[in-house]
């Protein structure tokens, strides 16, 4: 008889614990709808404050769609910028290999007599001025500049002027080069 005994209060506490869920979810649908039902009333009551509320939203939705609008385009200025930066490094890149080729025959050239024009568009030395016109056969390549031994300077006045000292001209000053030029040959510097 005892387990028949305990079954029955087991059904019965069972029985109380959903009768207590189904009560305590009533209880809360109720306050549920109390709650939606006073806010209809707030609204009722104070239909203004709702129109500003829902004008309140609006700019809050405009401020976020600004906010997305620019974050936009950042990231699309970002990508900009990268290519941009990608661009110039490849230009770098293309800019060394052609100075490294130029080295390159430049150092081929070692011995060879060359007409070098250079980006000044004229010099002074000793008081004369002449436009920057130097002949010689190369005899060092070097990092940034070619040393030319010895130098005819093409003067006005003295087209065969030899300078007395070997001459070093930065590569990047040069405009021109001849390569396999004649230093005797006569022509017109005007």
């Amino acid at each position: 008889m005892s387990k028949k005994q305990d079954e029955k209060e087991k059904r019965d506490e069972n029985l109380i614990a959903e009768e207590n869920e189904t009560a305590v979810l009533e209880s809360e649908s109720t306050s549920d709808e109390l709650e939606r039902s006073a806010d209809n009333a707030e609204e009722k009551e104070h239909p203004e404050e709702q129109e500003n509320d829902e004008e309140q939203v609006e700019e809050i939705e405009e401020e976020e769609e600004e906010e997305e609008e620019e974050e936009e385009e950042e990231e699309e200025e970002e990508e900009e910028e990268e290519e941009e930066e990608d661009d110039e490094e490849e230009e770098d890149e293309e800019e060394e290999d052609d100075e490294d080729d130029f080295i390159e025959e430049l150092t081929g050239l070692i011995g060879e007599s060359v007409l070098i024009v250079t980006e000044a568009s004229q010099l002074n030395l000793l008081g004369q001025t002449f436009r920057p016109i130097f002949c010689g056969p190369i005899v060092e390549v070097d990092g940034g500049h070619l040393t030319i031994d010895p130098v005819t300077i093409k003067i006005l006045n003295a087209p065969f002027f030899q300078f007395p000292t070997p001459l070093s001209i930065p590569i990047e000053k040069i405009a021109q080069l001849t390569p396999c030029f004649d230093c005797g040959e006569r022509f017109p510097l005007i």
